[in-house]
């Protein structure tokens, strides 16, 4: 009867430090695995790019992480820029011809660094580029990314990891070999 009793105590010993371990362990790796994804968000190719929240041109609101599942382009721009003004027809081009629900293209205006809010317009109107750009304000996107010159574009792929950093304008070219468009 004694054997019993330390036998069943034994097991049940056991069973409690089995079920304690289980638990650390898998609070152990839940921390690992959200170490190792915040270490990863960054503004270099292999990163996984920062979360954009923000307000459109046309007041719509604006998520980044809402675009998983696509490729992402993400372009930033002014409208005093000249490099962004040569590159604006080749952007308009490329809209027309991203496959639809596989690629979206965001535009994101340094509205803080803009003369007025007014210019937006006319801009996208005279290269005829059907956008609805986000606006940074207050400079925190530009910040974030750490844009420093304009044009800048990030290519994001589907799980929103940068594949591709460009700074200064894009190039049929690369549009070509990095997203397999064809712009005529």
């Amino acid at each position: 009867m004694f054997n019993q009793k330390r036998k069943r105590i034994f097991l049940l010993g056991t069973i409690l430090i089995v079920s304690f371990l289980y638990t650390q362990i898998e609070y152990l790796f839940s921390h690992v695995e959200e170490t190792i994804a915040a270490e990863k968000v960054g503004v270099n190719i292999e990163d996984f790019a920062p979360n954009i929240v923000g307000e459109t041109l046309n007041g719509e609101s604006f998520e980044l992480e809402k675009l998983r599942g696509k490729k992402v382009i993400l372009n930033f721009f002014a409208t005093w820029c000249y490099p962004c003004q040569e590159e604006m027809p080749l952007i308009s081009r490329l809209i027309q011809h991203l496959p639809a629900n596989e690629i979206e293209f965001v535009a994101i205006n340094l509205t803080s660094q803009e003369n007025s809010m007014k210019d937006i317009t006319p801009f996208l109107n005279h290269f005829k580029a059907e956008l609805d750009p986000v606006l940074d304000v207050d400079g925190d996107i530009m910040n974030t990314y750490r844009i420093i010159g304009i044009p800048t574009t990030f290519i994001l792929d589907e799980e929103g990891m940068i594949i591709e950093r460009v700074d200064g304008p894009l190039t049929k070219e690369l549009i070509e070999r990095v997203l397999s468009v064809s712009i005529h």
